[in-house]
């Protein structure tokens, strides 16, 4: 909806714009959240992840003398630092994917605020023209 809105101003020069933001604004709001939330989320997940390696790693037992010369890793850590590896990735996607939509949202309340302060300057000029118009009309009226 938000990127239907933003081609749709842009494809109108945003003559529209004024009435269409709202609902755009309305839908970024939602993708933001949601963002937010999923990354929170994964957040949490890797938080989890990380404190029941803590806890193996707490009552594991010991490394034997084998596996300290070879250098062997259990397969315990090898699956949390993937996993390890693969929150972190997935947490900065969501952080760009998170201020992505947040910088759009600005944009969005930018424009539309100067739609709005451009509308109420034309709805003056109007109401200045008519009132022009309408004492023209009565300096006028005489003379016919």
């Amino acid at each position: 909806l938000a990127d239907l809105c933003q081609r749709f101003n842009q494809r109108t020069n945003n003559d529209f714009a004024a009435h269409l933001l709202p609902f755009a604004l309305y839908a970024q709001t939602v993708l933001h959240r949601r963002n937010a939330e999923a990354l929170q989320d994964k957040e949490t997940e890797l938080e989890t992840r990380t404190k029941a390696f803590e806890v193996w790693a707490a009552t594991k037992k010991k490394k034997s003398r084998a596996a300290m010369i070879t250098g062997e890793v259990p397969v315990e850590e090898q699956e949390y630092n993937q996993d390890r590896a693969r929150l972190q990735h997935e947490l900065v996607r969501l952080e760009v994917v998170k201020d992505f939509s947040l910088v759009d949202k600005a944009n969005s309340e930018e424009l539309l605020a100067l739609i709005k302060r451009d509308s109420s300057t034309a709805k003056e000029a109007l109401t200045n023209c008519r009132k022009l118009l309408v004492d023209y009309a009565q300096k006028t009226s005489g003379l016919l």
